[in-house]
């Protein structure tokens, strides 16, 4: 007996490969929603708690560029860290080529936001 779409098994998928779970993007989607509702939550408990949001909560206006320097340098060390791991895991890789799948592709514009969104938030 073999199995085919008439059989009640699962189609073959193109290429060898699993389907994925969700379509490309609607992780990216997800993520989305998921760090602005977080995001207007906080704003809006911290403006109901104070009743005025000062700048001063999110940046201090002395100091802003350690902060800035230690965000850019911790992200460039995981960066550094993952292409490292990539190259000599194949797990790394495996991994990598999942999130691909399930992510779908990202421009940089779309990266630099989420990260920029998930960070406030």
């Amino acid at each position: 007996m073999t199995d085919s779409p008439a059989g009640g098994g699962d189609p073959p998928s193109a290429g060898g490969h699993e389907q994925p779970l969700l379509p490309p993007g609607s992780l990216y989607r997800s993520a989305w929603i998921f760090y602005l509702v977080l995001a207007v939550a906080g704003v809006l408990w911290i403006g109901f708690a104070l009743d005025d949001i000062p700048l001063g909560l999110f940046i201090d206006l002395e100091t802003w560029w350690i902060d800035l320097a230690i965000g850019i340098g911790g992200g460039l060390v995981l960066l550094a860290l993952w292409i490292g791991a990539r190259q000599v895991f194949v797990g790394a890789r495996n991994l990598e080529e999942a999130l691909a799948g399930v992510l779908g592709t990202l421009t940089v514009d779309e990266a630099i936001g989420l990260a920029l969104v998930s960070g406030f938030a």
